[in-house]
């Protein structure tokens, strides 16, 4: 058949078809144990998308650079145009399982969402290792705040990292892992944080960002965060070490001073109309007269509200520091 014909080898004598093998970062590529080389005027493309329907898309040279290519993997099959041992014009890869995602995956975290600008979608990351930078995200939604692993496609847009291989096979993962929710306590400890399973050390220039309801508040360095604890935020590990993190800043815990006041006098415990607290009398509401008559007794320590009109209503009983008793 023509088709076999073409797979075994030349189309024309300046074509050649079979699988392709790179290393990263090189420029030569080998078809069928020949070299090519590639430049910037190298036209890279892949013919078809991954449910194998007709989509030519173009591949940029920086990204090509950046594959890692096993000739022995059927997916990496492409046509070849140009004389063998020299720049190839174009390479066309026909198979809809390659991968045009560059090898080295990003740990970030988004400082913005997903915005317009210049008739592409971008957001701003804090990328590990790199710092900020801008990134196409195409149709990919990015939030403040959140954490991200990421690699770059054949348009270099930002395409979201959720599978890994294990043993050749795809498993799936998250994209970052949940520190539960902001009133969850997640302790960091001389550069560890504590969770569930055990610890995980956070990298010393791993990226971290404090949260003020999801937005991004201030960055820290890890040493910021002993004795900490953490929680309604992300993080994303590399190697087992945690190197981009966010958390919500701790709830300040306002304390309310409470004052109470000493009853030194109650008019009729079976029906009771007037008090004294100190030496200044007040009248009670009719919504407090009953818990006054069961609960309130003189020289107790009481605090209390006023309705517009002065009377007491709302009432609460102490013995020292605890609630003894107090209204609905």
């Amino acid at each position: 058949m023509e088709g076999e014909e073409a797979i075994d080898g030349d189309l024309t004598g300046d074509w050649h078809a079979g699988q392709v093998g790179k290393d990263k970062d090189s420029t030569k590529i080998v078809v069928g144990n020949k070299p090519y080389y590639t430049t910037s005027s190298t036209v890279i493309m892949r013919a078809v998308n991954k449910d194998g329907e007709l989509d030519p898309e173009v591949i940029s040279w920086d990204t090509f650079k950046d594959l890692t290519l096993d000739e022995a993997e059927a997916k990496n099959y492409a046509v070849v145009v140009g004389e063998r041992g020299k720049t190839a014009k174009a390479i066309v890869f026909t198979a809809a399982a390659f991968e045009a995602e560059g090898k080295d995956t990003f740990y970030a975290v988004a400082l913005s969402d997903d915005y317009r600008s210049g008739g592409k979608y971008r957001a701003e990351f804090d990328v590990y290792g790199e710092g900020e930078v801008v990134h196409i995200v195409g149709s990919t939604v990015i939030s403040e705040g959140k954490v991200y692993q990421f690699k770059l496609n054949v348009k270099d847009e930002v395409a979201l990292v959720t599978k890994v291989k294990v043993e050749d096979a795809d498993v799936s993962i998250p994209y970052s892992y949940d520190l539960g929710d902001k009133d969850d306590d997640f302790k960091i400890d001389d550069g560890y944080l504590i969770i569930e399973d055990g610890t995980i050390r956070i990298a010393d220039d791993a990226v971290i960002y404090e949260l003020d309801d999801g937005d991004i508040d201030r960055a820290l360095a890890v040493g910021d965060l002993d004795g900490k604890e953490v929680g309604g935020g992300q993080y994303v590990v590399k190697d087992d070490v945690i190197v981009a993190m966010t958390y919500e800043v701790e709830a300040k815990k306002e304390e309310a001073e409470t004052t109470t006041y000493i009853v030194t006098y109650i008019d009729d415990k079976t029906n009771v109309k007037d008090i004294m607290i100190g030496t200044k009398e007040y009248e009670v509401h009719a919504a407090a007269k009953e818990f006054f008559e069961r609960y309130v007794d003189v020289n107790d320590a009481i605090s209390f509200e006023l309705t517009d009109a002065g009377k007491i209503f709302k009432v609460t009983v102490y013995d020292g520091d605890i609630i003894v008793s107090e209204t609905t």
